[in-house]
């Protein structure tokens, strides 16, 4: 087994793929769709970053992809087996997701973090590997394992989530607004403590922000120079505006420059909801 493939990956066979092709999106007399014609792809190894402001379609995105809603047109695709073709609890292991409220199910930090690993059967002794591999990961206390969601911050109640999904060890996960629980700073943190699963080519990770924080913080879930030398590029910015996506080079002058469209849209909304 070679230890740069996803676990549980035969060396010979192609790495995962969550495959997304003229995916839209229109509510019921919505005057215009809140997803329209998009299409990518994500593989372990990269971060797919979907930027737009409040209502451009980001939460409804992960829903789609996450399978809580249908799409109005276009196809899903993961490891070339059409959406149909999956069940939901099967498709959601694969493609785990983290909401910007997380919910820890009334239960102990511990319970929480082993209850999708009992509904599928796992041994005790997988059930503590899994645990201890997540906490490793995040760098988490054991002490955690008896709290419950009254005790912890809310960028500790989000890092619990993160952890739960991980434990079942998706290839892809989903994050929805993850700035929103914690300060920059943090989210460059928690980044940097999911770099290893995603150099190694073992976790691919689609997240959506309102607004964009310092490139630098992003690319410290890489190592040094890794993005520079990485062919594609393992970092890919969606811009989202009205349904419409946009594909933007992952450098400084488009970054800064998405970062104050960003934050126009953000005043022009809150001058029209005063």
């Amino acid at each position: 087994m070679n230890p740069d493939r996803p676990s549980d990956l035969p060396d010979s066979a192609p790495l995962p793929c969550l495959r997304v092709q003229d995916l839209a999106y229109a509510p019921p007399l919505s005057p215009r769709p809140l997803i329209s014609g998009l299409s990518f792809a994500l593989v372990p190894g990269t971060i797919v970053l979907v930027a737009g402001e409040s209502g451009s379609g980001k939460t409804t995105l992960l829903r789609l992809l996450n399978r809580l809603q249908a799409p109005t047109d276009g196809n899903l695709w993961l490891n070339d087996r059409p959406a149909a073709a999956w069940d939901l609890p099967s498709w959601r292991r694969q493609v785990g997701a983290v909401f910007a409220q997380p919910q820890l199910l009334g239960l102990t930090v511990g319970q929480t973090l082993a209850y999708g690993l009992k509904l599928q059967g796992h041994s005790p002794s997988t059930l503590k590997d899994r645990l201890g591999e997540v906490l490793d990961l995040l760098q988490l206390s054991p002490a955690i394992l008896d709290s419950t969601a009254p005790l912890l911050s809310r960028h500790q109640q989000q890092e619990v989530a993160i952890a739960r999904a991980l434990a079942l060890h998706p290839p892809f996960l989903l994050l929805d607004d993850p700035l929103a629980s914690g300060s920059a700073p943090w989210f460059g943190d928690l980044l940097q403590r999911l770099g290893p699963w995603i150099t190694s080519q073992r976790l691919g990770l689609l997240l959506t922000l309102p607004q964009l924080p310092p490139l630098e913080i992003i690319e410290t879930a890489f190592p040094p120079n890794f993005r520079h030398h990485t062919s594609p590029s393992p970092l890919q910015l969606l811009e989202l505006h009205q349904g419409q996506g946009q594909w933007l080079p992952p450098n400084p002058s488009p970054w800064a420059d998405l970062g104050q469209r960003l934050q126009n849209r953000a005043h022009q909304q809150e001058a029209e909801w005063d």
